[in-house]
């Protein structure tokens, strides 16, 4: 069988601190990635002169110095631009993957990840999208995290070599499009990478609340969140992700219709069913 090819796309602002252990940790794959592009997006530190230092070894930087808006963008259909510049040069580069992986600037990953999840996905046909498990988080089954996510090449074209823009959904619409058409998204424990940050710490909770209100996310759901979210940064946050939500709406896109009217209608009945199989599982296991 001939090696599988991996290309893994990074969007980093002012990660002069981590994103050097990033690559590194990509580079030190079993299966190392054919390709590597960064997006400085509008850094004021060092972080483009450390990726430069890549360039000989596969690593590919793409300056973008029209960055606008606050340090964090999270909530706001701009943080998909500089995913959508990467995605554009492989599109125009005609680089050749089976793989596509999108990776935080901040994240170190287990030597054998990419191996052990593209090798899940060469075995199961309906397997579209998976990811590891991120240390310190929550882990979803039936989700595949933003940061560490592998898209397999068939489905990534189906769904249009890229991520829509605008969108609220620019991250997450893929997942659900997949659901929708009756594939599979999975997360796995016995795989993992670690944040060399806490994850979730310069988020505007209130832009964020919006805008899971716009894209029609059920509020028990929201709810859920919020009680995380006093776990991991304090009830002001949580309070603030309420208040959003409970704000009127902010703007929609077009795009996002069809994947918001099946968040509505069957997300929560998919979190409810999920709860009750991992309760009947640990039932099982107590016996």
């Amino acid at each position: 069988m001939s090696k599988k090819k991996v290309v893994v796309v990074i969007s980093a602002r002012n990660e002069e601190n981590f994103i050097s252990k990033t690559i590194d940790s990509l580079l030190a794959q079993d299966l190392p990635p054919e390709l590597i592009v960064v997006v400085d997006d509008g850094s004021t530190d060092n972080t483009a002169n450390i990726v430069r230092k890549y360039e000989k070894k596969g690593v590919v930087l793409i300056m973008r110095e029209d960055r606008i808006g606050d340090p964090s963008l999270l909530g706001t259909p701009m943080m998909a631009i500089p995913f959508y510049i990467a995605f554009k040069y492989i599109e125009n580069s005609n680089t050749d993957f089976d793989y596509i992986m999108i990776s935080g600037a901040d994240c170190v990953y287990q030597t054998n990840y990419i191996e052990k999840l593209t090798k899940r996905l060469d075995e199961k046909l309906k397997l579209v999208i998976v990811s590891g498990f991120q240390h310190g988080e929550s882990l979803n089954r039936d989700h595949a995290r933003g940061a560490g996510r592998i898209i397999k090449k068939s489905f990534w074209q189906i769904y249009g070599s890229k991520y829509p823009y605008p969108s609220y959904l620019w991250e997450s619409g893929i997942i659900f499009t997949a659901q929708m058409h009756g594939l599979q998204v999975r997360g796995y424990r016995d795989v993992f990478f670690t944040s060399q940050r806490i994850s979730g710490t310069n988020i505007n909770m209130i832009r964020y609340g919006r805008m899971l209100r716009a894209i029609k996310y059920p509020f028990l759901i929201v709810i859920g969140r919020a009680v995380r979210i006093i776990k991991k940064t304090g009830i002001k946050s949580a309070i603030d992700l309420l208040a959003g939500y409970c704000l009127k709406p902010i703007q929609s896109f077009k795009v996002d219709r069809k994947i918001s009217e099946f968040i509505s209608k069957h997300y929560l009945i998919q979190k409810i069913r999920n709860f009750f199989l991992r309760y009947d599982k640990n039932n099982l296991k107590s016996i």
